[in-house]
């Protein structure tokens, strides 16, 4: 659920107003999906929406997994058509697996704005392509997740997850296993030390980061 800070964003402990006529007020921040309530007196928001990201591709003996791809995020001002209250949705972070991960879900806020989930990364079955960075949508600026590295086959060292807006893609990783993503980055690809069939990492959890304006 959303949590209200009173965050400053400059070094000098200051908030730079970007918007002018609109006095920045507060800040909420979900990584899972509910209500945004809107406060009194706030006229505006700055939403940063981003999706999960693509879960790692598991691998065989001595083969590596494809990483996921990072999801992708809207920025979006908005000053008209704002509700008392928006649904807020985070999409989770697609699971890694020891065959072919999934793609992750969509994030939104409300109907304004959405970001799609990253492509889930593929297992080891010889080379395959990186996987996509999932899209923003709606926004004033839309950003493409970055890819997750392919699978190169026989290869004892994976891919790095692709980041999202905020990084947080898994790193690469070198021995059973990849490395978790974090606020919807990719996870990484298994890296196979020569030890059955083991999967990759979860790509990171979505976020959306709502700063309130009174104006």
């Amino acid at each position: 659920m959303g949590g209200v800070v009173n965050n400053t964003y400059n070094k000098s402990g200051k908030v730079h107003n970007k918007f002018p006529g609109y006095t920045f007020a507060s800040t909420q921040q979900f990584t899972t999906t509910g209500t945004w309530t809107k406060p009194v007196g706030i006229t505006a928001v700055q939403v940063y929406v981003t999706a999960g990201g693509g879960g790692g591709g598991g691998a065989g003996a001595t083969q590596t997994g494809g990483s996921g791809g990072g999801g992708g995020t809207a920025i979006k001002f908005i000053t008209s058509g704002l509700g008392a209250t928006e649904t807020v949705t985070v999409s989770g972070g697609s699971g890694g697996v020891t065959t072919n991960a999934g793609d992750a879900g969509t994030s939104s806020f409300g109907t304004h704005c959405t970001g799609t989930g990253g492509e889930g990364g593929t297992a080891s079955a010889g080379a395959s392509h990186n996987a996509y960075g999932g899209v923003g949508t709606g926004g004033d600026l839309n950003l493409n997740g970055c890819g997750g590295m392919g699978n190169g086959g026989s290869n004892y060292s994976s891919g790095a997850g692709g980041a999202s807006y905020w990084g947080g893609g898994g790193a690469a990783a070198l021995d059973n296993g990849g490395r978790v993503g974090y606020f919807g980055g990719g996870g990484s690809g298994c890296a196979n030390q020569g030890e059955g069939n083991h999967g990759g990492q979860n790509g990171g959890t979505g976020v959306v980061v709502i700063h309130e304006y009174k104006g």
